[in-house]
C-alpha cells in the first residue's frame, strides 16, 4: 500500500517517537512486514522482522539507556520515503 508524502512523514516521525519512548511493539508497528536497514557510514545492512527485532532488543536494552537526547537536524522526503538525521548524545 503507498503513502502519500503526508502519511509517510506521519509513520517516520510516530517512528521516531516510538523509538524515543522505549516502545518495542510500536516501534515495529511502523514498519512494513519486510524492512530493510542500510547503517551508513558502518556499512552494515539487515533485513527482515527477525532481524529487525534483534536489532531493537538490543537497541532498547543496551543502548538507550546511555542515551542523553537526540536532536533533529534534517528530514528528507521524497515519494519512496524519509530520512531523518540526528545528532544522539550519550
Amino acid at each position: 500500500m503507498a503513502l502519500t508524502r503526508e502519511e509517510g512523514i506521519a509513520l517516520a516521525r510516530a517512528h521516531a517517537a516510538a523509538e524515543r519512548n522505549g516502545d518495542l511493539a510500536a516501534t515495529l508497528a511502523t514498519l512494513e512486514a519486510d524492512p530493510l536497514y542500510e547503517l551508513f557510514p558502518i556499512g552494515r545492512t539487515f533485513r527482515g522482522m527477525a532481524a529487525t527485532r534483534v536489532y531493537y532488543d538490543h537497541f532498547f536494552t543496551t543502548f538507550r539507556p546511555i542515551g542523553r537526547g537526540s536532536e533533529l537536524h534534517s528530514e528528507w522526503v521524497s515519494d519512496r520515503g524519509v530520512a531523518q538525521e540526528y545528532t544522539l548524545r550519550i
